[in-house]
């Protein structure tokens, strides 16, 4: 089971998944992503909780940066 999650930030552009961390025992430290039409109970649990603001408030989505073409 997953804990402690914290530092929302929505995975998408369209907010139909959100990323956080939390504890996993035995690993430490995880990611988890969270979806509203999860196939499993506890994500969709999570990401209604996230929206919710339970996490702390969901930070924007950042696309990721292209990589450089220019050293072609």
């Amino acid at each position: 089971m997953i804990t402690n999650l914290h530092s929302p930030q929505w995975a998408d552009g369209a907010h139909t998944s959100i990323n956080l961390l939390g504890m996993l025992e035995g690993f430490g430290e995880v990611p988890f992503t969270a979806r509203g039409d999860d196939v499993e109970a506890h994500g969709r649990d999570i990401f209604f909780r996230a929206v919710s603001g339970e996490f702390g408030g969901i930070a924007e989505f950042v696309p990721p940066t292209p990589p450089d073409q220019s050293n072609g």
